[in-house]
């Protein structure tokens, strides 16, 4: 049995008797008891013993740490630059700080995926997200797999700029074993005499959805199995009260994560964009995720005793359904507190000054070049619904790859392609960036092929779909010909495309060696924009390269 003392505001402090049991079950109630203030004469010895309880601060001119206190945690998750972005408000900072002023212990913390995903990011390598989330007061951050897609001098960067930890317990240099790039595996901080060990992990599966020289080095070792070492050594060596994780693995892993690795109390998740609006318990595990692209904002509350002999939670708002001051449940500290995991942020909520300060100056210069007029179309271009048909697009795309890297094939895959396609009037740069969905992988990467393997992956990716268009390429009365000549299965030709694409199709194929892959490269987009930069008025004209494998 354990006794705690806490005041809902000054008039009305009340001690809790508490039995180790789980408060959400009905009959844990007959164990409780609720005493008023004038029903505590009796107990004035013990309830000195126990002191102030208010969590409001320090513990006060006796030096000791207050019996409980209530921490918050605000959290989001795969930001992919969006903290704040042009036209699209967010709120976040606005929020927190709203809430730091309400709430006297609070944590801004994000689960990964951060330097990627707008025009932003990619043209000035991840600072501009960077420098907002440092205005924003950001606590702490997990690595995301995203924040390794533009090579590793620019993930070392964005660590280094950060004015906050960016955690992760599992990627470590594969040569020394030590975390890697400025990584930090936990770290601990202390609010209101209550010690929070606050750890990262990363996506094991990160060499699988990269580019090999992207991680080379990089040791990206199993999640789970680096949280089963740490969590106990944090509860023991670190005398962590609380144990939160920043995880950028994915609901179902972190629900496997919670039943494999007891300690833990809140999993801060992220990588699988899941919008959690209830609240999902693993046994006594919280776990918390936001969406993402900061469409909503997570709040925890806890409400922690941190004594000599035993210390931790006690309760966390929401926990089976008992949510602080509802339906008769006490509020800690007297305040109003959320009756749900998230909090929607609305165009409504106006941008914090300090991180529209530190954010539009990069967006300035992005869109300036954002706003080049490179060409017009002089009608719509589509990209949707055209699988078993060659399109003008398509083969634009292949074209601007060919011509950007000199090679003898420029490869293009529709699947890349935003379906909304190409509207009538001036193209822009901006919308070439609205044209291609992606980030990850889409450096140019050139390999030199037998043509064997070429004709293998044409009857492999279109087969009964045009999913790949050619460039320098075309079929002449069934016959592959490369430029004048028919295909030779045992010449080597030069290929290009983006990276994912070569990944896919040719990488580890025998034969195919890479000649050029730096992750720094140009990217498919930077090809399109200089190919279209002074061309001729677009039209949907269809240049036939592929008419004997096309569907008919």
């Amino acid at each position: 049995m354990a006794l705690h003392c806490y005041c809902t505001r000054p008039s009305r402090c009340h001690l809790v008797i508490i039995v180790r049991c789980n408060p959400a079950v009905r009959s844990c109630k007959r164990i409780m008891r609720l005493f008023s203030a004038k029903s505590l004469i009796a107990l004035t010895t013990l309830t000195l013993l126990l002191g102030s309880a208010t969590g409001e601060g320090d513990a006060g001119s006796t030096g000791k740490p207050p019996e409980a206190t209530v921490l918050t945690l605000l959290h989001t998750n795969d930001l992919h630059g969006s903290i704040i972005y042009p036209g699209e408000p967010r709120g976040i900072a606005t929020l927190a700080r709203r809430i730091r002023k309400e709430m006297p212990h609070v944590l801004l913390l994000d689960s990964g995926d951060i330097i990627h995903g707008t025009p932003a990011e990619k043209l000035l390598e991840g600072r501009p997200v960077i420098a907002a989330m440092n205005a924003a007061g950001y606590d702490a951050a997990a690595a995301g797999n995203h924040e390794f897609d533009w090579g590793q001098r620019i993930a070392r960067n964005a660590i280094a700029a950060a004015a906050f930890p960016i955690l992760s317990a599992n990627v470590v240099d594969a040569a020394s074993g030590e975390p890697w790039g400025g990584l930090q595996p936990f770290i601990v901080q202390e609010a209101g005499g209550v010690r929070i060990a606050i750890f990262g992990l990363t996506t094991h599966r990160t060499p699988e959805i990269q580019w090999p020289r992207t991680i080379e080095g990089i040791d990206f070792r199993d999640a789970i199995e680096a949280a089963r070492v740490l969590v106990p050594r944090l509860r023991e060596f670190e005398r962590a009260d609380v144990v939160v994780a920043l995880t950028h693995l994915g609901v179902e892993t972190d629900r496997e994560l919670a039943a494999s690795v007891p300690g833990i109390d809140v999993i801060l998740s992220g990588h699988s964009h899941t919008r959690l609006e209830q609240q999902v318990w693993v046994g006594k595990t919280l776990i918390a995720q936001t969406g993402s692209a900061a469409g909503h904002l997570g709040r925890i509350d806890l409400l922690i005793r941190r004594d000599d002999k035993d210390s931790g939670v006690i309760a966390i708002n929401g926990q089976g359904g008992r949510w602080w001051g509802r339906d008769g449940v006490s509020a800690p500290l007297g305040r109003e507190y959320p009756t749900q995991p998230l909090i929607a942020l609305t165009a409504s909520e106006e941008d914090d000054p300090a991180v529209s300060a530190a954010y539009h100056p990069f967006v300035e210069r992005v869109q300036r070049h954002l706003d080049e007029e490179l060409t017009s179309a002089l009608e719509p271009l589509p990209a949707d619904g055209v699988e078993h048909e060659e399109i003008a697009l398509g083969q634009l795309q292949a074209d601007a790859v060919r011509a950007f890297t000199n090679a003898d094939i420029g490869l293009s895959a529709l699947y890349s392609l935003n379906p909304s396609g190409l509207s009538p009037g001036p193209v822009r740069v901006s919308d070439v960036y609205e044209l291609f969905g992606g980030y990850t992988r889409q450096h140019l990467v050139v390999v030199r092929a037998p043509g064997a393997r070429i004709t293998e992956m044409l009857d492999a990716a279109n087969d009964g779909v045009v999913r790949l268009h050619l460039s320098g390429a075309q079929v002449r009365d069934d016959v592959l010909h490369i430029g004048d000549a028919p295909l030779d299965a045992n010449q080597r030709y030069t290929v290009a495309s983006a990276a994912h694409i070569i990944q896919e199709h040719l990488l580890g194929k025998e034969g195919v060696a890479v000649m050029s892959d730096n992750p720094e490269a140009a990217a498919i987009r930077d090809a399109t924009i200089a190919y279209l930069r002074g061309h001729p008025p677009l039209e949907n004209v269809v240049r036939p390269q592929l008419t004997s494998v096309a569907v008919p």
